[in-house]
Order: C-alpha cells, then sequence, then structure tokens
C-alpha cells in the first residue's frame, strides 16, 4: 500500500500554502474588491499592479507561493522599477494581503522531499484567499459610501438651488463649495439638513401668505382662490378634450390627491413628500433642472402658460423620460413651439 504523503506547514507558520489550491476565480475577485477598498488598506495604484502581476503567475489549483525573481515581476507590473516594486510589496505585507517568505540567500526556491515538497521560500499569496470574504464585505461598505456620497451630491445640489431661489445667497455661497470638496456621506448629509431646514422654516412662513397673496387676494380665502384659478383655466376647453383629471369639482385636495397617484416615480426623488400644491411645484421645477430644461426655457414657459400647468407638464414628462430622445426640445415644442397650441398639461397624466 502506498504510504500517504505527509506535507508538514511551510516555516512552521499558518496553513501550508502547497497545500491551499489557488482558486483563480476567488483571487480575481479579491484583488477587485481590495481594488476598490484600496485607500482603507493604505495601498496605492503601484501596490494594485504589483498584486495583479503576482496572481498572474499562479496557475488554477496550483501553489499559492510565487517564485518570479524581481526583474520578472516588474516586466508584468507595468514595467516598474525594483524599487517601486520593493517598495509596493511592503505595501502588500503591511496590509496582510501577503507574506513575505525569505530565504537563507534571498533567493525564492522549494526544498523538495522524496515524498513531497516541504519548505518554499518566495512570496505567499494565500492570505489574500483566505480573507476574500472580508475583502468583499470592505469593498461592499467602500462602494456603499462612493454611493451616498453621489446621492447626497444630487441632494445638496438640489437644495442649493431652491434656496438660491428663495433669496438665501449668504447660505448659498457658504455652502456651495461643499460640492467640489471631498467630504463623507456623514458630513454632505449634515450640510442638506441644514439647508432642509432653512427651507422648511421658509415654506412654513409661506403658508399663510402664498405668492398670489400679493394680488390682494386674502390668506382666508386662499383655496377657493386656487379652484376658481384651476377651473378659469380649462373654462373654454372642449369639453370633449378634457381628461378626467381636470374635473371642474376637483378641490385643491383631490388634485393634489390626483397627482401623487399619477406621478409616483416623479415625486419618488423628493426629499419628502409633497403635501401641497405649491411643494408640488418647488419640486416640479427642480425636476426640470434635472431634464436638462434651461431656467430660460421654464421661465419663459411660465409666462405663457403659467406655473401650475408647467410643473403639471413637467411631472408628466418626467414618466415618459424614457421614451423621448430629446426632452428639452420636447417641452419647447409643447409650450413655445408648434405643438403649444391647445396643448393641455394634464393629458401628459393620463
Amino acid at each position: 500500500m502506498k504510504q500517504e504523503m505527509q506535507v508538514p506547514r511551510v516555516l512552521g507558520r499558518g496553513p501550508n500554502a502547497l497545500v491551499l489550491p489557488a482558486d483563480m476565480s476567488r483571487l480575481w475577485m479579491a484583488h477587485r474588491c481590495v481594488s476598490d477598498a484600496k485607500k482603507r488598506y493604505g495601498l496605492s495604484n503601484g501596490a494594485i499592479s504589483t498584486l495583479r502581476a503576482l496572481i498572474s503567475f499562479l496557475r488554477e489549483g496550483g501553489e499559492m507561493i510565487v517564485y518570479a525573481a524581481n526583474a520578472t515581476i516588474c516586466k508584468r507590473a507595468d514595467n516598474q522599477s525594483e524599487r517601486n516594486l520593493r517598495r509596493h510589496l511592503a505595501q502588500l505585507v503591511e496590509a496582510g494581503l501577503i507574506v513575505r517568505r525569505d530565504s537563507p540567500n534571498g533567493k525564492r526556491y522549494v526544498i523538495q522531499h522524496p515524498d513531497g515538497p516541504v519548505e518554499a521560500f518566495g512570496l505567499d499569496l494565500s492570505p489574500l484567499m483566505r480573507r476574500s470574504k472580508e475583502l468583499g464585505q470592505a469593498a461592499a461598505e467602500v462602494n456603499r459610501e462612493s454611493a451616498l456620497v453621489k446621492f447626497m451630491r444630487k441632494r445638496l445640489s438640489s437644495l442649493l438651488y431652491r434656496a438660491e431661489q428663495a433669496g438665501h445667497v449668504d447660505l448659498v455661497d457658504e455652502y456651495r463649495p461643499a460640492r467640489r470638496r471631498r467630504l463623507s456621506s456623514e458630513a454632505l448629509s449634515s450640510i442638506c439638513d441644514k439647508l432642509q431646514d432653512v427651507l422648511d422654516t421658509e415654506l412654513a412662513r409661506s403658508e399663510f401668505v402664498r405668492p398670489d397673496a400679493s394680488e390682494g387676494i386674502p390668506a382666508a380665502i386662499d383655496g377657493h382662490y386656487v379652484r376658481h384659478k384651476i377651473n378659469t383655466e380649462y373654462k373654454e376647453k372642449d369639453p370633449d378634450a378634457v381628461s378626467n383629471v381636470t374635473s371642474q369639482t376637483l378641490t385643491e385636495a383631490e388634485l393634489l390627491q390626483k397627482i401623487q397617484d399619477r406621478c409616483p416615480e416623479a415625486l419618488s426623488f423628493a426629499v419628502r413628500r409633497p403635501s401641497s400644491l405649491w411643494e408640488i411645484e418647488e419640486h416640479a421645477l427642480t425636476l426640470a433642472a434635472w431634464c436638462g430644461i434651461s431656467s430660460e426655457l421654464l421661465n419663459a414657459a411660465i409666462a405663457k402658460a403659467g406655473r401650475f400647468k408647467v410643473s403639471v407638464a413637467v411631472l408628466g414628462l418626467f414618466g415618459r423620460r424614457s421614451s423621448i430622445r430629446n426632452l428639452p426640445a420636447y417641452f419647447n415644442s409643447l409650450f413655445i413651439g408648434k405643438r403649444a397650441s391647445g396643448f393641455q398639461p394634464f393629458t401628459l397624466l393620463t
């Protein structure tokens, strides 16, 4: 009976890298995770390139030890110098991704035994494969933070636009540079919360004095004025062509509910669910900027059709943006161009 081969541990430290077979798909996945989370582990781009070169020397199911000389590794690592290679290897060792197993003469080789290899001297990549799960979790956390930062930057841009429209110039000048700084998602969230508090306070004050109040309409009958305005806007339209959404019996609350029911995707981008037609208009004007509609075109449309009609049209077009090749141009044709005659925005909500 053939005697079973017994292979001791390499240099008496850790699992034998000659016994642990190389799983190349797992190693390359670990490399991608390390690349995503390189700042967390203190690695430079050169160290990532060096790690890629080291993995390329391994073979599926083979040893986890790299025996190649520094000159050979340098050629595969973007032709970097040996001085840079030594520095990058030191970074990988310090990060715990590889283990340097030095021989007495400084060369890399394996000591053979009649029953098989016993000791190996070289660059051991087995820690990289053993820590693949940990590296995957670190990369997921880094990618989530990156996505949060991207989201918070967009939210900050929206809030700065709203603050500028509300006349808070000093506040805008103070927080606008934050968009260009490398801030964490937590820091950006804190800035957004401060801007949101200011805008919420402004909104709470304006609930008693709506923009139409400047025309001498008392706040107590503001609701009647809104219903009257909606009725007169569509009074001259052919009843057969009027959408069911624009029924003349709709109150402001019913109209708000209709918009919320017909535009769930557009309203999902709001910081909070709009609770009034004024908030609907504010959110729609923000979406218009996101869709590429310039402020000049938007102001021209408002001057011709009114703020509320334009807001309804933006919400309707936002839900159809995937099927519209050039949304700003289409918006221009609806309010300024040849389609403007007889166009009713509420038809976009059906």
